[in-house]
């Protein structure tokens, strides 16, 4: 369900022909003016992340909080999350060049397991992973993709559908700034989740939207991250020059 304050205005598509973009269908979305921080496959050699003909809401642009792009892209990480499409849900992100120190864990490194074996210096891509420090840690695209299967798997006919809570965006004062990098905050369906949220960092790119990091946490640690607000922690949350964060509800 929309939040009436926020996202008022609905458009029910009925049939994929009938699909409809909130913005003017003759133009494309701007090409973000943000820096890329991440490697990205060359302009066409990946899919685009187009609205899916299953998504039968699309949020109004009178009422959309941020960019409209964005908007548009949340519903489509939302559906692909709820019925546990992660392959999809990572087309077109090819992780971060990670630079390992020695392929020797020592504990506190948080290049691991992804540079597990690596020669000093070998440059290897990956994701960021896990919850707060210190429990962060790096995996590779199959890693990343289980721990997004067990967080965003179907859930139960019985149960409530993963949902969007908010997006989170650097704030610069108290204005979300999205160009570079942005934050999608969802509800899990992991039954050893409960009370728990995961989010999804995406760093923008000429493309698209790429994932850099996955990470979750405590509704009750940190409530602003499902009922909105600030907070000191980075967009990315091991990189604090991304903070502070503005986190805007998006979906009720």
């Amino acid at each position: 369900m929309l939040v009436p304050s926020l996202l008022a205005c609905v458009i029910l598509t009925v049939a994929a022909p009938l699909l409809m973009s909130c913005g003017d269908p003759g133009q494309d979305a701007p090409a973000s003016s943000g820096e890329t921080v991440v490697a990205t496959q060359k302009s066409g050699s990946t899919p685009t992340f187009p609205p899916d003909p299953a998504a039968s809401v699309i949020v109004s642009s009178s009422t959309c909080p941020v960019e409209q792009e964005l908007c548009d892209f949340a519903q489509r990480v939302e559906l692909l999350v709820s019925e546990g499409r992660a392959d999809e849900l990572l087309e077109g992100s090819p992780g971060v060049p990670i630079t390992c120190p020695n392929g020797v864990n020592e504990g506190l490194d948080h290049t691991f397991p992804l540079c597990d074996g690596a020669i000093p210096e070998e440059v290897r891509y990956g994701f960021g992973a896990g919850y707060f420090q210190p429990e962060a840690y790096t995996t590779d695209l199959a890693g990343i993709k289980e721990l997004l299967g067990g967080w965003s798997s179907p859930a139960p006919v019985d149960a409530e559908r993963t949902r969007v809570y908010t997006i989170g965006c650097r704030s610069e004062g108290n204005v979300a700034d999205c160009k570079v990098m942005f934050s999608l905050v969802l509800s899990s369906t992991d039954p050893s989740e409960l009370g728990g949220f995961f989010a999804i960092v995406f760093a923008r790119t000429a493309e698209q939207p790429v994932i850099v990091r996955v990470f979750g946490g405590a509704v009750d640690s940190f409530p602003e991250f499902t009922a909105g607000g600030t907070t000191e922690i980075g967009v990315d949350p091991q990189d604090p020059s991304t903070g502070p964060t503005l986190l805007i509800l998006l979906f009720e």
